[in-house]
């Protein structure tokens, strides 16, 4: 598991450790504040797509974290700053320009469809919407029926 992190932590931005430290993403952690734990416990989440009580489970008898699914979440919301700079770090090392254009706000929408256990378990569709350059979710971002209208068709969201 440490050669995989190796690997992973290869690709990460020069200063990623320092970024966790300045966007407050360590602030209020007891016992272990180590930048490390704590991005591969959020990715244990995050990218494994893990409930909140699987990840902190796997976090546990991995030594990696000891801490409540509600700590979790706690930690993932302080951590929002720290993985939107990460991924502009990333753009920015990989040429990547994130300026804005000419004055014009540019938004990146999407939308999915989740759908509850089960054989009759009802859907949803998930409209998000993210700014760019700064990568900050839009406020307007939904929730809607399968058949809900696409998020340009909501009304302020363009």
């Amino acid at each position: 598991m440490d050669e995989d992190w190796d690997v992973v932590r290869s690709f990460l931005p020069e200063g990623w450790r320092e970024l966790a430290g300045e966007t407050g993403a360590l602030k209020g952690l007891r016992k272990d504040r180590s930048p490390d734990a704590l991005l591969r416990t959020l990715l244990l989440h995050l990218a494994c797509g893990h409930s909140l009580r699987e990840t902190v489970a796997r976090a546990r008898m991995s030594g990696l974290a000891d801490l409540s699914d509600v700590a979790l979440l706690k930690r993932l919301r302080k951590s929002g700053d720290w993985l939107r700079a990460l991924c502009v770090a990333l753009f920015r090392e990989q040429g990547v320009a994130l300026a804005s254009a000419g004055g014009l706000q540019v938004r990146a929408f999407d939308a999915t469809t989740v759908k509850e256990p089960g054989r009759t378990g009802s859907q949803w569709r998930l409209h998000y919407s993210v700014r760019l350059p700064s990568l900050s979710c839009d406020p307007g971002n939904s929730v809607t029926s399968r058949r809900g209208a696409q998020p340009s068709e909501h009304e302020g969201l363009v």
